[in-house]
């Protein structure tokens, strides 16, 4: 089955190479359409930034850097997009972050390749904590099926207040 980004010409663009892998990988992993409209005449990072969904990706490097955060997940941690484009990925999650459940959440992603229903504590830029609550995250790879990175879908209407 192809996925809807063989099928048209929208990642053409090669600063969007990574965003096509992107939503090309959740589509092979999760095994349905990106849950963001992508049909329409529209750059595919424009199209991701002004997503009503928070969507973040990291690279695979040994310390992960954002390198990609759209305006609804930058808000959610109280930055501007800019602001976390190579920001190290550990900013984002909360001190003390319950190391078993960590370690779960990457040996699932692992052996699957996706990982739904996550919830976590992470950190706002002002210090203050919030939970995310049933996001999906997966593993971005190209096309020679390398991992280039992680990308996380988080549902902000569920976003709650941890407190300090």
């Amino acid at each position: 089955m192809k996925s809807r980004l063989e099928e048209g010409p929208m990642c053409t663009a090669a600063e969007e190479k990574f965003l096509c892998d992107l939503v090309a990988s959740y589509e092979a992993s999760v095994g349905r359409p990106f849950p963001v409209g992508l049909q329409q005449e529209q750059h595919l990072g424009s199209r991701l930034m002004g997503a009503d969904i928070g969507l973040l990706a990291h690279d695979a490097a040994d310390d992960p850097h954002f390198v990609f955060a759209n305006a609804a997940a930058a808000a959610a941690f109280g930055y501007a997009p800019d602001e976390m484009i190579g920001m190290p990925s550990r900013y984002s999650a909360a001190p003390g972050a319950d190391r078993d459940a960590r370690a779960g959440l990457f040996s699932r992603l692992s052996r699957l390749g996706f990982v739904e229903g996550y919830s976590g504590r992470r950190v706002r830029k002002d210090g203050s904590t919030f939970w995310i609550e049933d996001a999906t995250i997966w593993n971005v790879v190209d096309a020679p099926g390398r991992r280039i990175g992680q990308a996380a879908l988080l549902p902000l209407r569920d976003v709650r207040t941890a407190g300090r």
